[in-house]
């Protein structure tokens, strides 16, 4: 039981706001083309004058890690070959041995997943970045072994980081004005249900709402094959046991629940909204160790959200919308206040925006700013959230029938 009768109080209050709170539908406007946003401030005549101005790092690549990895196969489909051989030698399978085919099999699926990347492995690679991954490299890998050989047809290594990024964000950011690259966003939308697990009730009812995006064709919207530059939001739910907290978060969680119409609770475990801004980008480029996360309103105003958020390794269970390496990958995550949350949801919401210093294509660093419409987020705030109040209604009848009350 909560030991404060006000908190108690509060916190029953706060659950049963979970469908009918303040989630009011949104006057948005419509889901239109974002024109890459990659290139800060600069004009399209900046941006023709830098493609056509080759760096001397112009093949910059940073695929370390897809290298390393790929190579780390080299030679699986022999070896896979040789001892499904001999398993074919054997008259009669046992368990072992069917285990041991299985094996087999996930590996060979790894080595065909990874082995046509190979190709990919030319230009000029940053060493410190290769030294770092060799040093976990467990075996022979011939990508590694350049740092204490010759280098592989094809392959450079530089120590120059400022020439080494430069040559990096006109190789890959530019890229995305040459082929002129637009993105086109989705609403926002729930996350799978997943019910109710009574010994695992933090991982009961929807984990979290967002909105992601996709890179197209400027010209017509068609797909180009390339995650390069996209985006995403979240809004995720953090679960901490009630008993575990202190009152001020048992009290702030309410007061989200009364303004915004949250779930504040599922079984055992109070929950409050977490937002969490990522990018398919490489992180090397970033020139900031923060990102100023705000909201830009229909009537064109824009209000920042309070602290800043700290670019970090993604959080232990938050959705990763990119399945890239985690160096191509930027993450950024905020606790939003009760007020900013409620600002979030306001009908007169139309983007959240995220806004960060990072290296340009003609090797200029400036504020980059990317925009997401807040489409449909209202709609998938109180489906979760409605989501979310059932599965705590279900779980304390199961312990209320386990208790015999």
């Amino acid at each position: 039981m909560l030991s404060n009768p006000i908190i108690r109080a509060f916190m029953l209050a706060a659950i049963g706001l979970g469908i009918t709170g303040g989630a009011d539908a949104h006057a948005q406007p419509a889901m239109s083309l974002i024109p890459s946003p990659w290139s800060g401030g600069m004009s399209a005549a900046d941006q023709a004058a830098s493609a056509a101005k080759r760096p001397a790092l112009a093949d910059a690549n940073w695929n370390h890690e897809v290298c390393v990895v790929a190579y780390s196969f080299e030679g699986v489909p022999e070896e896979v070959a040789r001892r499904r051989a001999v398993l074919q030698r054997t008259h009669k399978e046992n368990a072992a041995q069917a285990e041991q085919r299985r094996q087999l099999a996930a590996l060979e699926h790894q080595a065909a997943e990874h082995l046509p990347n190979i190709p990919k492995c030319k230009g000029q690679f940053f060493r410190p970045a290769l030294e770092s991954l060799c040093d976990f490299q467990v075996g022979d890998n011939r990508f590694c072994a350049q740092l204490a050989g010759p280098a592989l047809p094809g392959v450079e290594l530089v120590e120059d980081r400022a020439e080494f990024v430069r040559g990096l964000a006109w190789n890959k950011v530019g890229n995305l004005f040459s082929k002129r690259v637009a993105f086109e966003p989705a609403p926002w939308a729930t996350s799978d249900d997943r019910g109710v697990d009574l010994s695992k009730q933090a991982e009961s009812g929807i984990a979290y709402i967002a909105a992601t995006n996709k890179a197209v064709k400027h010209a017509d919207g068609s797909p180009i094959g390339q995650g390069l530059g996209q985006w995403a939001f979240s809004i995720e739910m953090l679960r901490l046991p009630w008993r575990e907290l202190e009152p001020d978060r048992i009290v702030f969680a309410g007061d989200v629940a009364v303004r915004t119409g949250m779930t504040a609770a599922i079984g055992r475990y109070t929950q409050f909204p977490r937002l969490h801004f990522q990018a398919h980008m490489f992180d090397v480029l970033l020139e900031s160790e923060s990102a100023t996360l705000g909201v830009e309103m229909l009537d064109g105003t824009h209000r920042e959200l309070g602290a800043p958020a700290w670019f970090e390794p993604i959080a232990d269970g938050a959705p990763a919308f990119y399945s890239s390496f985690a160096s191509y990958r930027i993450h950024a995550v905020a606790l939003p206040s009760a007020e900013e949350m409620q600002m979030i949801l306001d009908p007169q919401a139309a983007f959240l925006t995220a806004s960060f210093a990072m290296r340009l294509e003609d090797g200029r660093i400036d504020t980059v700013t990317l925009r997401t419409p807040l489409t449909g987020i209202a709609e998938a705030w109180k489906a979760m959230n409605a989501a979310n109040l059932k599965a705590h209604r279900r779980i304390r009848r199961a312990e209320r029938a386990a208790e015999g009350g």
